[in-house]
């Protein structure tokens, strides 16, 4: 039996883990020691920049979301307030990021298992590999996802706090928190910063099955982006004190430097860790981006077959297409590495080609959907009356400047590896010129 509407399965708890899971993921492990060999001692100012800005970027989101929760949120948010072809092109940058973010934690995983392994085998084919063995999970059911996430969020907590305590007490005198030196390396740490960052807007997909989701919307993002940061300045300062400032552009491997402080059961507990905020990652991307699938099939944009909730609150065909589109993207990513092109871009940092086009991606519909809210009084005024929360229209319409502010700055930053935004450009385009053309058809 099947429907195309989702049932309310998703409490607090549930949305501020998949908010924690989703923004820390394999940042956590992979990419602060990318983030602090670019700041050095300064690493915990880019980290606080990139919360800080990200979480006040999303507040129009937060407002939007408080005051019309819906399933879906870059198309029905496009559609709503400016035009159905708005909502097509907002849906196809959530599924660029969405993918994109995917694919940046599988080969994170990789690359963090690969010195251990030591396969003679293309990280991108090994992420995409990983992709197909926990492709099953997500077909699974919301409840038993939900589960999974509480579940996965609390062992990478506990396998954060036992790297960091034991690394802390050893080496704190190592320590180094400072101001910044050099202005071009630590503009590319914010830039990685806003990569361990990303994840808020996970919640502006699933308003349609969050318990009270104008209060529970608001209130997963304030409390998870806030354990969020701890985490992150927990981790940063253990890992400079572990490795030394002197050390930090070697970049050793997280876990790696706590070898000679922790037995093999917590190093292994600790690595147990890692593939949990792989998991966690999966989970809210897997979760939360094919509900823009379902939203474009209910619209007929795409076969109803897409629209088709099962029994568990599972849409399974829109989850399908979603990982056929992570699987795709890392093939290509194989292509350009194997034909020399990632390394002309990226030289050895592949991961960032993923990580530059989930930056476009998620934050060209933070934009988006930030200037959406401005016209939620003028189209909605009953539900912007109704809303949990209601944010003066000064103070919105700063925030909607803040965000598109650093929204450009960010796209222009990741846009000097033209490969990215051209890629991230043709996508769109092809989404657009596809319903454009079926509209002439229809």
């Amino acid at each position: 039996m099947t429907s195309t509407q989702f049932t309310k399965q998703i409490s607090l708890l549930t949305g501020i883990a998949f908010v924690v899971g989703g923004v820390i993921g394999m940042g956590a492990f992979v990419l602060i020691p990318l983030i602090c060999a670019k700041a050095y001692g300064a690493a915990w100012l880019s980290i606080t920049i990139a919360i800080v800005v990200n979480l006040l970027s999303i507040f129009p989101l937060i407002q939007l979301s408080a005051a019309y929760p819906v399933a879906g949120g870059g198309y029905e948010y496009g559609k709503a307030f400016f035009n159905p072809s708005t909502g097509i092109v907002f849906s196809a940058w959530a599924l660029i990021g969405g993918a994109a973010a995917v694919a940046l934690v599988a080969y994170g995983l990789v690359e963090s298992f690969q010195a251990v392994l030591n396969l003679p085998v293309s990280n991108h084919l090994l992420a995409l590999f990983l992709i197909l063995l926990f492709w099953g999970i997500f077909l699974a059911g919301v409840k038993t996802l939900a589960a999974m996430q509480i579940a996965m969020v609390a062992q990478m907590f506990a396998a954060i706090l036992l790297y960091a305590i034991p690394t802390l007490a050893t080496h704190f005198n190592q320590v180094e928190f400072s101001l910044p030196t050099h202005a071009d390396s630590f503009f590319m740490a914010i830039v990685f910063s806003f990569n361990i960052s990303l994840g808020f807007q996970i919640v502006m997909e699933l308003g349609e099955e969050m318990e009270n989701p104008k209060r529970n919307i608001p209130l997963s993002l304030i409390i998870g982006g806030s354990l969020v940061w701890l985490i992150y300045i927990l981790i940063t300062a253990a890992y400079i004190g572990a490795v030394g400032v002197e050390n930090l552009a070697s970049k050793p491997e997280m876990v790696s430097t706590a070898s000679n402080i922790l037995p093999a059961w917590a190093t292994a507990f600790v690595r147990l860790g890692i593939i949990s905020a792989g998991v966690t990652s999966f989970a809210g991307a897997g979760v939360a981006i094919p509900r823009e699938i379902v939203a474009l099939a209910r619209d007929k944009i795409l076969p109803q077959k897409f629209a088709e909730i099962s029994k568990n609150g599972t849409p399974k065909a829109a989850v399908n297409l979603f990982f056929m589109l992570v699987c795709l993207l890392l093939l290509i990513g194989d292509i350009f590495q194997r034909s020399g092109i990632m390394n002309f871009f990226f030289e050895k940092d592949s991961i960032e080609f993923y990580g530059f086009l989930t930056i476009l991606g998620i934050m060209s519909l933070g934009a988006g959907v930030s200037l959406a809210s401005l016209k939620l009084k003028s189209k909605m005024p009953k539900l912007l009356e109704n809303a949990y929360i209601k944010f003066e229209p000064w103070l919105l319409n700063s925030l909607v400047v803040l965000s598109i502010a650093t929204s450009l700055f960010l796209i222009i930053l990741v846009s000097t590896k033209w490969l990215v935004p051209l890629f991230f450009f043709i996508v769109t385009a092809l989404a657009l010129a596809a319903y454009r053309f079926k509209q002439k058809r229809n």
